[in-house]
């Protein structure tokens, strides 16, 4: 950016020039100054299409980081909340080891595939009777 700002003050095509010995002032104005200010209001046209661009971007650049700054709080909350249930499984994991211990695991084994028979029977029971009941009110 510097160097850039330099050429403005080195490039004689920045540079008014000398007027001509001869050269009436009328004409100088026509020849060499209007030209010249022709140029620097394209320029600054240039520059504040590009200002006014790149301070869209901006905006927009900041609105998504803040809905990613929410979105990853949100996942924090989530990952929290794993973490928890996580926990909680591996306490009733230790438990269940507790108990296999004191019971004996193929105890434990045969009550927990009892209770899967008593729950799968009970789950068949309350599907007929909803078929059942749809049946005769209809």
């Amino acid at each position: 950016m510097e160097l850039d700002v330099q050429s403005f003050e080195r490039e004689k095509r920045w540079q008014l020039p000398e007027p001509g010995a001869f050269t009436s002032a009328k004409s100088y104005c026509e020849n060499t100054v209007k030209p010249l200010v022709i140029k620097l209001k394209e320029l600054v046209k240039s520059l504040i299409t590009s200002c006014a661009s790149l301070a869209e971007q901006v905006r927009s650049l900041t609105d998504k980081v803040k809905q990613q700054a929410l979105d990853i709080d949100w996942y924090k909350g989530k990952l929290l909340e794993q973490a928890n249930i996580a926990e909680k499984f591996q306490e009733q994991a230790a438990d269940l080891e507790r108990v296999k211990l004191y019971v004996g695991a193929d105890k434990v084994q045969e009550m927990v595939e009892a209770i899967k028979t008593i729950e799968r029977l009970d789950s068949e029971q309350k599907r007929i009777q909803r078929s059942y009941d749809n049946r005769h009110y209809r």
